[in-house]
């Protein structure tokens, strides 16, 4: 058995995105999820994304991250579906639907833009402050982000607070960040619900630097959007082996 797929990636964070809509069993079932997202013994990626259904440009969307759990929302990821929508249905404004809400999605010439309701609150904690934008992360304010020991402090906050961990910095007026994400168990190039927790904390309209690339937002008491680069790398097709 052959499922074919499509290599995207939002700002570096790259994902595995399946049109499921034809099909009448459980994609997932079928896959080793951690196998194929493994960068040595797979395709590689920071997840899977799968399209259940495709219906008056809404679109609904189930996501497992790369060591085979279910995530409630990925937003780079939603992005890049988006963006897959926009090519195969030929919609440029779409729904998102994620286990955590509906999204709202907007592609235009390589750039996604992804909204929701701003209905999010923060938590301080002694690190810093919890949220949760469809998945919980912790942010973290520090000096010195380039060198700063993302994977130790990570790895420790992220088992303390069972979230994604992102350390952000401004300096001379800018603003940059790196993720560890849960699910992922490692740094990410970028981290979109991240970065629309950066954005409800901080308000108005703002630009964040990641590892791949900019990423700019906007925040007002009713919404909260942000935006970068989705690109398609390439396609291939997954074999899947008879296990019996």
């Amino acid at each position: 058995m052959e499922i074919a797929f499509s290599k995207y990636h939002g700002n570096g964070n790259d994902f595995l995105l399946i049109d499921g809509t034809g099909w009448e069993q459980d994609l997932i079932q079928l896959l080793d999820v951690p196998k194929v997202c493994h960068r040595r013994y797979g395709v590689g990626a920071d997840g899977i994304l799968v399209l259940q259904s495709m219906e008056q440009a809404r679109a609904k969307i189930v996501i497992y991250n790369a060591d085979g759990s279910e995530a409630s929302m990925c937003a780079n990821g939603a992005r890049c579906m988006a963006q897959l929508v926009q090519e195969c249905y030929g919609e440029q404004r779409l729904q998102i639907v994620a286990k955590a809400g509906v999204y709202g999605a907007q592609v235009q010439q390589g750039l996604v833009n992804l909204s929701c309701d701003n209905s999010f609150e923060s938590r301080q904690v002694p690190e810093g402050f919890l949220m949760n934008t469809g998945v919980e992360h912790l942010l973290v304010q520090v000096d010195q982000l380039e060198n700063y020991p993302v994977l130790e402090k990570g790895r420790q906050f992220r088992q303390r607070y069972q979230s994604n961990v992102s350390f952000y910095q401004e300096q001379n007026g800018e603003l940059a960040m790196r993720t560890y994400e849960k699910g992922v168990e490692d740094e990410t190039y970028s981290c979109g619900t991240a970065v629309m927790a950066l954005a409800v904390l901080r308000g108005g309209k703002g630009l964040v630097r990641t590892r791949g690339g900019e990423l700019q937002w906007q925040v007002d008491e009713q919404r909260v959007s942000y935006g970068g680069v989705v690109e398609k790398t390439f396609e291939g097709k997954l074999i899947i082996h008879d296990k019996n």
